[in-house]
């Protein structure tokens, strides 16, 4: 150990000057701390003039801070080094800070190390723990120094190098250091304040590591943080010390000592710690660590803001736990319904995940057990529309195709080939006509200029729906046109929403989301009475709402001052709290979205997460369950990744990007998975038919079986390279080409 010579301070003093000098530092302190610092510094000057170690120090830092003298760096270096030379601790780890960062002189790692070293060997932990820091830069580390000095630091009683010691024998993963590491935890726990203690008593248990190193300690120290004066520090100790539970509430470690638990939740729900209620109602409610008591479950389960637990506790109590909504319908069978030669399936519910748009769907249909496409032959880049059975094989070319639209739609008319906004550069709705030996009917475009991009497009018939986005100079709203193909006409149908959704048709109704901002509404713009599902009747020219009572385009856009219930305008007739999430145009049927309040689970700690979907009448009672059709029970519910799909069999969403899951109306949750993770974008999905159709492309040819909902998924790639040649060759011995 290197050591810096220092000699005796104020030695050639009397006694009497001495003690007058340490007068006059005190006075200096008191200044400091009052924050009177040109006092403090004329004092400390006073004292320093006669050598006082810490009067050089404090002075030091004055000038090095600019407070009550001129900033000076240099100044404050000769200071502290006179302040070091003289035996003060704290002006050898300044001048040592000094010489390592090169303030008010050059840097010196060397001499810097030299000093502190000097400070460490009279049992200055701080001078260890800056010798730890030194060696932890990037120019100088050295992990044995570091090493050396947490040791001498935690030989001085250290609390933080005692901690980091325990965590590196540990995690040395030696058998015989484990016995260091739990003497090293020990002595942090000792030294250090109440959140040692907790974080000690955290690694001594399971939480902190794959097992525990030692319960008995872990339960030791928690108990001492128990007496601190932080509730926050004593709610996590009392957490330590009960059953510890995974993310699927099963206990991984037993209580260490649930009495003592349940005593620190009790104490702090009395001061309204919404933690503290939550865990003594959890207690009172299944009896742990105190008698079985609902009634207090309740009180505390009120207290912290969870009505729903509350709910579910009054319902245990009167013996009442089921949804008599969902058992009486649960089995009854989804009727059958005969193919619709206009949504080309025999179910169809529109997805009704805002903000999804053709662009995310695949570029193909199903029609009559036949796939619809365009594939372009590799060997001379001619692009072909095809059609195949629904395994992809016997292909058969209907038509050369001379248009750049990519998508497909196929309905009794005939074969409609369109743009969207992805495929086209000026991002205006083109629609080529055909029917099904290959011969162009027809064709339209929106010539419109405004127009700025086309999204929500629907087929019914040879009329396609769709919604452009209009952009003037003044704002941005979105259009509803409808395309009369065969005819080339293009129609207005509605121009009131600044922004449109979730757009579906029959023959005579229109169904969509809209949101409106009106002109006279104030800074915070559209708010949730601005929007809402509408039905306008195509027949009549007229628009309902029929998912929000404050939503009348009129009120919104003409009197955006109307917006309470005392007002003629308003609809009494509409629940604001349906949640339309489907629609089965085909019955005249939606769906709205319910929430279980406390109903699932085996108590009120484990319950699932559930929703209900309803089956309601489209054209009839808007707010009754149809009784002859089920509802259905969705659990375990999270945001879902893209699209979700219905088909009056399965439910169908995309989890995540690689996951994908199906529900049955009892709830039963089914995983499709490789394990791995790999699947690509499953949230790029379409159900045709009996299959399951995921855009894959970029990953290898194995299928994947999805259990229970369809059979085999067909990958997207199941197109395979290129147009058959077998096929174009059939196509090439027919007649001229159809353009």
């Amino acid at each position: 150990m290197k050591r810096m010579k220092t000699d005796q301070a104020m030695s050639n003093l009397s006694q009497q000057q001495k003690e007058d000098v340490e007068r006059i530092f005190s006075k200096a302190v008191q200044c400091t701390r009052n924050k009177d610092y040109s006092k403090a510094a004329a004092l400390y000057s006073q004292a320093a003039a006669y050598g006082h170690p810490g009067a050089q120090n404090n002075l030091g830092n004055l000038f090095q801070n600019g407070n009550g003298v001129k900033k000076d760096l240099q100044k404050a270096f000769h200071l502290y080094l006179d302040s070091a030379r003289h035996g003060s601790l704290a002006g050898m780890r300044n001048v040592a800070a000094c010489y390592l960062d090169g303030i008010g002189t050059e840097s010196d790692f060397d001499t810097a190390v030299a000093w502190l070293e000097t400070a460490a060997e009279q049992k200055d932990r701080n001078a260890c723990i800056m010798l730890v820091n030194a060696y932890d830069r990037w120019d100088h580390r050295d992990e044995e120094q570091k090493i050396i000095w947490h040791k001498k630091a935690a030989q001085y009683g250290d609390a933080d190098s005692c901690f980091f010691l325990g965590d590196y024998y540990v995690k040395s993963g030696q058998q015989e250091d484990l016995s260091l590491a739990i003497d090293f935890y020990d002595c942090a726990a000792r030294n250090g304040k109440a959140e040692m203690k907790l974080k000690v008593a955290k690694a001594f248990d399971i939480a902190e590591n794959e097992q525990s190193l030692n319960l008995e300690k872990a339960k030791y120290w928690y108990s001492e943080v128990l007496s601190c004066d932080d509730d926050q520090l004593r709610l996590d100790a009392a957490m330590g010390l009960d059953d510890l539970m995974d993310h699927d509430g099963n206990v991984v470690r037993p209580a260490l000592d649930i009495g003592k638990a349940y005593m620190t939740y009790r104490a702090l729900a009395m001061k309204d710690n919404k933690k503290a209620c939550s865990l003594a109602a959890y207690c009172n409610e299944i009896g742990k660590g105190t008698a079985s008591n609902i009634d207090a479950a309740i009180m505390f389960y009120q207290k912290a803001g969870e009505a729903d637990k509350a709910d579910w506790c009054r319902r245990k109590k009167a013996g009442v736990l089921g949804d008599s909504v969902y058992e009486a319908q649960v089995d009854n069978i989804m009727p059958f319904v005969d193919r619709n030669v206009h949504t080309n399936s025999r179910e169809y519910y529109r997805s009704m995940k805002r903000y999804d748009s053709d662009r995310d769907r695949f570029k193909m249909c199903e029609y009559d057990g036949r796939i619809y496409y365009q594939q372009q032959d590799s060997g001379n880049e001619i692009k072909y529309l095809c059609s195949s059975d629904m395994e992809g094989d016997d292909v058969e070319i209907i038509s050369e195709v001379h248009f750049n639209g990519e998508n497909v739609q196929v309905n009794i008319t005939g074969i409609y080939l369109y743009t969207s906004e992805s495929d086209s550069s000026d991002r205006r709705l083109r629609v080529q006509h055909f029917d099904f030996d290959g011969n162009l009917l027809a064709e339209c475009c929106d010539e419109d200029e405004n127009s700025s991009g086309d999204r929500e497009i629907y087929f019914y018939d040879n009329n396609v729906y769709f919604v452009s986005r209009y952009s003037t100079y003044y704002s941005d709203k979105d259009i509803i046109k409808c395309m009369h193909v065969d005819i080339g006409a293009i129609e207005v149908l509605y121009e009131k929403a600044e922004f449109i959704s979730g757009l579906c048709a029959t023959g005579e109704k229109l169904i969509f989301f809209a949101r409106y901002c009106s002109e006279e509404r104030d800074e915070d713009g559209c708010s949730e009475n601005d929007e809402g599902w509408m039905m306008m009747d195509l027949m009549q020219d007229s628009v309902e709402c029929i998912s929000n009572p404050y939503c009348s385009p009129e009120n919104i856009v003409d009197k955006p001052e109307v917006y309470d219930d005392e007002s003629p305008e308003y609809n009494e007739k509409c629940s604001y709290n349906r949640h339309i999430v489907s629609f089965d145009l085909n019955r005249g049927i939606f769906w709205t979205e319910r929430r279980a309040s406390g109903l699932e689970g085996k108590d009120s700690a484990h319950l699932e997460s559930v929703k209900y979907w309803e089956p309601k009448s489209l054209w009839g009672n808007r707010d009754e369950v149809i009784p002859d059709m089920p509802v259905w029970k969705i659990v375990n519910e999270s945001t879902n990744y893209g699209r979700e799909y219905f088909d009056g069999v399965y439910y169908y969403c995309a989890k995540d990007c690689s996951n994908f899951e199906s529900y049955d109306k009892y709830g039963n949750v089914y995983n499709w998975s490789d394990g791995n993770g790999g699947h690509g974008y499953c949230d790029n999905y379409n159900v045709i038919g009996d299959y399951l159709f995921l855009d894959l492309a970029a990953y290898n040819e194995e299928q994947y079986p999805l259990a229970v909902c369809k059979i085999d998924p067909i990958r997207k790639s199941w197109i395979k390279g290129s147009v058959p040649k077998e096929a174009i060759e059939r196509f090439k011995g027919k007649n001229t080409p159809k353009k």
